[in-house]
């Protein structure tokens, strides 16, 4: 099953689903920077934010690939026992 040979509103639904996913695995991955940083309170997250993350982003970026990546194959597996069913 070839996923560009879905009509457009299936292709529109499933790269949403993507940028959800991303979203939520960028929040995930921020909520665990923060419990693993013990000495940082809560009104220091934003600083905390720009300062750590955009200087290493090899501690942010796997966090929205990963949700991304879950989010776009269980869309495709709904997607497909849909279609054998």
């Amino acid at each position: 099953m070839n996923a560009f040979k879905w009509c457009r509103e299936h292709q529109l639904a499933w790269m949403m689903t993507f940028l959800l996913g991303a979203l939520v695995g960028l929040f995930i991955g921020f909520v665990v920077a923060l419990n693993l940083q013990h000495d940082i309170s809560v009104q220091y997250a934003g600083l905390f934010f720009w300062e750590v993350w955009i200087q290493h982003p090899e501690r942010f970026l796997p966090w929205p690939l990963l949700g991304a990546l879950i989010a776009g194959l269980g869309a495709y597996t709904v997607r497909l026992w849909r279609i054998s069913s």
